[in-house]
């Protein structure tokens, strides 16, 4: 059935109109037809040379999606199949788009180069032809299920659909699903069936709606959008109504599928009334892929009355596309025609085959394991027959979570159900909830856990003792309705949650402080994140009350916003809320003393060769070591670390063997990094115990301290003149200490966030720029402030001004660009939020390197366009170092997993790896062939970077020219 797909679309066409479009809310890409076809040809060509394995995952290629459409047909037009899943049975080939092993087998499509491994089988998977894609899925019994989904299964959907939704090569399709999610597969064989255009777009924009919206209709004008009822029931109101079903909308088609059918009003929609956008229920199950039938919503008077006490605008599931057909049979298998039984979706022609069913032995009808009713000859949907459930595209056992919360032992009752898509828990009021939280929480997975839990007095059951369902629906709407929470049940809720994050089963007593027993700054913000969302609105103030007092103080605090919420009416979120969402630790600012004399050529006839990473030594720091490494280059032209960790010790390094050269205890833990006087004589730290220390560099004894009201977590940072040291505090004051007497000069509050983040300074330090953790950013002159902005989320990255422009990055995962006068010049998103500060490279013109919760490390031009992007392993915290290696351009960047890469600074090319054995939110910091950087099994390394020759001897650098930048103020 493929060759008549690839007769229709192998060809090139005459008119060489856009097929792809990739858009990640900054970067724009465009593949034509045509483009998209030679490319799909060079796939195949290269499949075939190398006699690759059936079967190829294209999962991992992540930061190049508007190639996707020209692997996947490619890989089907070499007479392989793809997939979007990891499974150990699974004998395949995965396409990287960054380098895994050296014996990775490389190619270039459209300039851009891509990674192929082969992963090695040791199973007896089976082999099947005719295979288009294999998708994994939970099943009807809650277990992973391989379908290898055949052409005769899929085609007939796409030939349908082209036909129902009249599909030309104007329209322009949204890609909603996850590759992994097969409705994926059916948008992209429609766009290359109709050459029509495919829109791309990154997870983090889908999981904006109202940034979604504007990019779909009025940036590209979308005309399909195939979604589950969850992704449309995210559309904020205004937005669909201003957007989605006005009158000029672009929308023709919306059809949704992959769950139940939402009772939603569309009839209120005048562009639907005049069916300018036609709706469609679509139905179908991943065991007989995609769709089995489909139901064109209609509006007519006659249809819209209520049936049976139902709702008035409730969808049937249709008919049955081609080759397909639906029954319902009851428990012994008969086929029913009436009343109530379970879903089966029947096909001689449209099969799949599941884990490793015999070829003779496939069925030519499946049990779906969802409940429908006939009425009048129209079949509906009601739930499912084994309580497996769809979330967000994910199939989530209701059974699961009952099971488990009476495993807990505290309940007498748990039913789970959803309503109004949200997962609800009821448990019988008499349960000491605190407890029976802390228990659940730990052994639920993140898909399963509720988003409500309610306790009920009485469970209302049928006249033939089942529960009734339609009374505890009723139940959870009552809810909605209740007045805020009590004191009681807010000091349950705070201190469920504070066991829960701070890792300490201890319940916390009332002068008990979140990070001193156990918390962190990704903690933090994760309590943070559930606290809103329990009260219902903002807490500004939450994150600052949370990290610097006690527990009495946020209860306090908590308190007096919900009685603002009484006062004055306003709805508040009733019922106890447990959404964990992960967020991200903060990461490390690195204060670095540079030398223009540091500076040296290398031999060039070793600037090509490869590079290695090996361990020359480690210094033990008794705790965790978070901050990054003070370097300083002596007289006698070796380096010293200055570095303080966890265990209150600041010490100097020898950076050649390592040694101790002395050590200091101060009065608390020691996250911030360290400064320098321009003299060399003075180390400047800030630590926990509140004070800002000033350190002789000779013998680590303390010159003197300067006292503020909060921890010091802020790196200091000395004006050009070298008269003042700049820092933050937790108490919310930015500082200007005299550098010689620790007297203060000056102290401001420009929000009401801590600082955390290091000040810095413009070249003629005639400005000074700061943020705070409720996202302000401050710019400061010689007469006081000059302009502040709100960015609405915490800074936790210092700021870089250089040439006119000064650059934020927030915790919201957009990098900000404003000029000196505040205006605001450019916006750059990264797909996860941005804790690590910045680092430029060291080539002109000058390029910005940073990393993001997302994985990657960015590089991206001073206007705010994206150069390359390079993924990790884990999560990025800590700031990259750029530098020159000969002729090559540098960087050196840590991932939070500990992994260690050398990249090629112009083009992102991963040039050497080193796995440190802990977690790492410090910084790197290079001189010579030393890479100097903490981590948190209590160690500060020194790796030497090494050239392999061809005859595999190691040449060690001796001499590096380090990227040179310094930034002062004028006191």
């Amino acid at each position: 059935m493929f060759e008549d797909f690839i007769n229709l679309k192998g060809a090139f066409s005459e008119e060489d109109n856009i097929s792809i479009i990739y858009y990640d809310g900054i970067t724009e890409r465009k593949l034509s037809w045509n483009s998209v076809m030679s490319a799909s040809f060079q796939v195949s060509q290269i499949f075939k040379e190398n006699n690759l394995p059936n079967l190829v995952n294209v999962d991992p290629v992540k930061n190049n999606l508007e190639l996707l459409t020209s692997l996947i047909y490619g890989i089907n037009l070499s007479g392989r199949a793809w997939c979007s899943i990891s499974n150990p049975s699974l004998n395949c080939a995965t396409v990287y788009d960054y380098p895994i092993t050296n014996k990775d087998l490389e190619m270039e499509i459209l300039g851009i180069r891509l990674y192929i491994t082969i992963t090695a089988n040791k199973s007896n998977c089976k082999s099947y032809e005719n295979i288009a894609y294999v998708v994994s899925t939970s099943g009807t019994t809650g277990k992973s299920k391989i379908v290898h989904v055949t052409y005769n299964s899929i085609l007939p959907n796409i030939k349908d659909l082209k036909s129902i939704y009249n599909v030309t090569g104007k329209d322009v399709i949204f890609l909603a699903a996850p590759l992994s999610f097969d409705p994926a597969a059916v948008d992209i064989y429609l766009s290359l069936y109709t050459k029509s255009t495919l829109i791309i777009l990154p997870e983090i924009i889908k999981l904006n709606p109202s940034q979604l919206v504007q990019i779909l209709f009025q940036k590209y004008g979308t005309s399909i959008i195939q979604c589950t009822p969850s992704l449309f029931l995210s559309f904020p109101e205004t937005v669909l109504t201003s957007l989605v079903f006005f009158d000029k909308t672009t929308l023709r088609i919306l059809a949704l599928g992959g769950e139940a059918f939402p009772s939603f009003d569309f009839m209120r929609f005048g562009s639907i009334q005049e069916g300018r956008v036609s709706v469609f229920n679509l139905y179908g199950i991943t065991e007989m892929s995609c769709w089995a039938s489909i139901e064109k919503l209609c509006f007519e008077s006659g249809q819209r009355e209520v049936k049976r006490g139902k709702l008035h605008n409730e969808v049937s599931l249709g008919k049955g596309l081609s080759e397909t057909s639906l029954r319902l049979r009851d428990n012994t298998g008969e086929e029913i025609f009436h009343g109530f039984g379970e879903i089966f979706i029947e096909s001689a022609n449209r099969l799949c085959y599941v884990d490793d069913e015999d070829v003779e032995e496939v069925p030519s009808s499946r049990a779906t394991g969802d409940v429908g009713e006939l009425i009048n000859g129209k079949l509906y949907f009601r739930g499912r027959n084994d309580e497996i459930i769809k979330r967000f595209g994910r199939k989530v056992s209701i059974t699961k979570l009952e099971s488990l919360a009476l495993e807990t032992g505290l309940v007498q009752f748990a039913v789970g159900l959803i309503y109004g898509g949200k997962l609800y828990l009821l448990i019988n009021e008499n349960t000491e909830k605190k407890e029976f939280m802390r228990i659940l929480l730990g052994k639920l997975d993140s898909y399963h856990v509720p988003d409500h839990v309610l306790q009920l007095r009485n469970f209302p059951r049928t006249a033939h003792g089942k529960l009734d369902m339609k009374a505890l629906h009723k139940v959870i709407e009552s809810q909605k309705n209740l007045v805020v929470p009590s004191s009681d049940e807010l000091k349950s809720f705070l201190q469920t949650h504070w066991c829960l994050y701070s890792r300490n089963d201890i319940p916390p007593k009332m002068e008990d402080n979140f990070i001193l027993v156990g918390g962190n700054s990704i903690s933090c913000i994760q309590l943070a994140t559930v606290a809103e969302e329990f009260i219902g609105q903002p807490c500004p103030e939450f994150l600052d009350i949370l990290m610097n007092k006690s527990f009495e103080d946020i209860l306090d605090y908590l308190a007096l916003i919900l009685k603002d919420i009484s006062d004055s009416n306003k709805p508040a979120i009733s019922t106890y809320q447990t959404n964990l969402l992960p967020s991200p630790r903060e990461r490390q600012f690195l204060e670095l003393f540079r030398s223009k004399n540091d500076c040296a050529i290398f031999d060039e006839n070793y600037s090509d060769g490869s590079l290695v990473i090996m361990e020359e030594w480690s210094c033990n720091m008794n705790k965790c070591v978070d901050a990054s490494p003070l370097l300083v280059k002596t007289h006698e032209n070796y380096p010293v670390i200055f570095i303080g960790s966890h265990s209150k010790e600041f010490s100097a390094i020898n950076g050649l063997t390592g040694e101790k050269l002395w050590t200091t205890n101060l009065g608390g833990r020691i996250e911030s990094s360290a400064a320098i006087s321009k003299c060399g004589k003075i180390i400047y730290i800030g630590c926990y115990d509140g004070n800002l220390y000033a350190i002789s560099s000779i013998n680590g004894s303390i010159l003197w301290e300067f006292k503020t009201d909060g921890e010091i977590k802020s790196s200091p940072f000395v004006s050009n003149c070298g008269k003042s040291v700049f820092f933050g505090s937790h108490d919310k004051y930015l500082y200007s200490v005299c550098t010689k007497f620790g007297k203060l000069k000056w102290k401001v509050k420009y929000g009401n966030g801590s600082v955390f983040s290091s000040p810095a300074a413009t070249c003629d330090g005639a400005l000074l720029f700061s943020g705070s953790l409720d996202g302000t950013v401050s710019c400061i002159n010689s007469e006081g402030e000059k302009w502040k902005k709100k960015l609405g989320n915490p800074i936790f990255s210092s700021p870089l001004p250089f040439d006119d422009v000064v650059v934020f990055g927030c915790v919201d995962g957009c990098i900000y660009g404003f000029d000196f006068a505040g205006n605001e010049v450019f916006k750059f998103f990264a797909s996860g939020p941005i804790f690590s500060s910045f680092c430029l490279t060291t080539n002109s013109p000058r390029k910005i390197l940073f990393g993001s919760h997302d994985f990657h490390l960015y590089c991206i031009k001073p206007e705010g366009s994206q150069v390359w992007k390079h993924r990790f392993n884990s999560p990025i915290y800590s700031t990259p170092f750029a530098f020159k290696l000969g002729s090559r351009e540098l960087t050196a960047a840590v991932s939070t997993s500990g992994e260690l890469r050398l990249l090629n600074a112009n083009s992102g090319d991963c040039l050497a790896t080193y796995s440190l054995s802990g977690e790492v939110f410090s910084s790197p910091v290079v001189w010579a062939n030393k890479i100097f950087v903490g981590c948190r099994n209590n160690m500060v390394y020194c790796l030497s970077i090494k050239a392999k020759t061809k005859e595999s001897c190691y040449i060690v650098w001796t001499s590096i020219e380090l990227h040179y930048t310094r930034v002062c103020l004028v006191a």
